[in-house]
This record gives C-alpha cells, sequence and structure tokens, in this order.
C-alpha cells in the first residue's frame, strides 16, 4: 500500500512540473498599442524608422500586442534614439581601421493609455562589430557571426534592440 502511495505522489509531482508558468508582465487590458517613429538624436540617418519598423515585425511575431492606430490603442511605445557611435577596435600596419564598433543606446517608454500610466521606461543599448569591406580576405570571409558592413551591424542592432523591447514589455525581463 506504502509503494502505490508512494508511486501516485510520485506521478502527481512529475505531471505538476516544477511550478514555473509564464505569465506575461503586462496588465491584463492591455491587448493593443500603438508605435510612433522613433526620434532619433543622432546623425545616422534612418535609425530611428528602421527601429520603428523592426519593432513593429516583433510585436507582430510575438503576438501580446496587436498594432493598431493611436485613437484605438491600449498602450503606446515612445521612443528615441540618443547616442549612435562607431569606434574603430583593430587597425592593420598601415593604421587603417580594419574593424569597427558601433554601439546604439535608446531610451524608451512603455505607456498605459487607458489608465495613463508609465508601465516602464529605461535606456537600452546594443553593439556590434563589422569589418571594413576593403579588407575583406578568404580568412576574415569565413568566421561566422561578423559582420562586414555598417548596414549589417546597425540591422543586428535594431533588431537586438526590438527584441529587448518586447521582452521587457511582456515578459517583463
Amino acid at each position: 500500500m506504502k509503494l502505490r502511495n508512494i508511486s501516485l505522489i510520485l506521478i502527481i509531482i512529475l505531471l505538476s512540473g516544477c511550478g514555473y508558468q509564464f505569465l506575461p508582465n503586462m496588465p491584463e487590458h492591455l491587448k493593443t498599442t500603438y508605435v510612433p517613429v522613433f526620434k532619433n538624436n543622432t546623425i545616422q540617418f534612418g535609425i530611428g524608422s528602421n527601429l520603428t519598423n523592426e519593432l513593429i515585425n516583433e510585436l507582430n511575431l510575438d503576438g501580446t500586442l496587436k498594432k493598431v492606430s493611436k485613437d484605438k490603442a491600449d498602450s503606446e511605445f515612445k521612443g528615441e534614439v540618443i547616442e549612435f557611435r562607431q569606434v574603430p577596435v583593430s587597425f592593420y600596419e598601415d593604421k587603417t581601421v580594419k574593424e569597427y564598433r558601433i554601439f546604439v543606446k535608446i531610451y524608451i517608454e512603455f505607456w498605459d493609455i487607458k489608465k495613463s500610466k508609465k508601465i516602464w521606461s529605461g535606456n537600452l543599448s546594443r553593439n556590434e562589430n563589422y569589418i571594413v569591406r576593403q579588407y575583406l580576405s578568404q580568412e576574415t570571409i569565413a568566421r561566422s557571426g561578423v559582420f562586414y558592413s555598417k548596414e549589417e551591424a546597425i540591422s543586428e542592432i535594431v533588431k537586438g534592440l526590438s527584441r529587448d523591447i518586447v521582452s521587457r514589455t511582456v515578459e517583463g525581463w
């Protein structure tokens, strides 16, 4: 009889899992969002609109918040690109730049429009390196995870920031 009770308890424990549940970190009444174009306070042309478009793509992939016009939205993102830096990180013997690091910092707010309340805000940043195209060789082309243009590096940064925004909004990370 004891063996049967122990077996039953073990089955219940195994079926119940570890107790971890994934629950959205957002208030339940938020179902829609508005995403205006990010302000761009840097010299890098187009990065604000690129970030806006990528954030919309990430929101669509996640599916928790539906993107709608401002007059129909429960929530809103307000963001701006506040810093863009490109710094050399490696050089050739002739002192020409071989590789650059791009650093992007944004300020973002997520608002509950219905309650006129800021849910979260803060700075997020990402950086990536890229090798100057004129110095590509067989050895550098073979490296995975390396970008070979400024545009590729910026695109990866923008995707990463968008994923960070959605994760922080939905999952509370």
